[in-house]
């Protein structure tokens, strides 16, 4: 969570655009490491923390590309579509599976 966070962090201060790629390509492999431990759990239930993780993570690009009006990666805008109601159980449901059964990615 501390990468996360200071990647998430950097990249509102980040000026130079190679810079700035090389670190949304660090969060979305900090985003599929999180969905590789979702996959790696028996069940639902188990993955609370991780998806919670994924919760405060796509608050924060979406604050991003909303507020800041950051260019972000196709991958990134796609998970902050994907996750916005992240906390509805149907959606959180049925996002496991598509990880789970590695039918998801960014």
């Amino acid at each position: 969570m501390k990468d996360i966070n200071a990647i998430l962090d950097s990249l509102r201060f980040v000026k130079d655009q190679t810079l700035f790629l090389k670190k949304q390509e660090l969060l979305e492999n900090e985003i599929e490491h999180l969905f590789l431990n979702i996959r790696n759990s028996e069940n639902l239930e188990s993955t609370g923390v991780y998806f919670r993780i994924l919760d405060h993570v796509q608050t924060e690009i979406a604050k991003l590309l909303f507020k800041e009006e950051l260019e972000i990666s196709a991958g990134l805008k796609k998970f902050v579509r994907d996750f916005d109601r992240i906390d509805d159980f149907d959606l959180r449901t049925q996002l496991f599976k598509k990880i789970k059964w590695e039918k998801y990615s960014l």
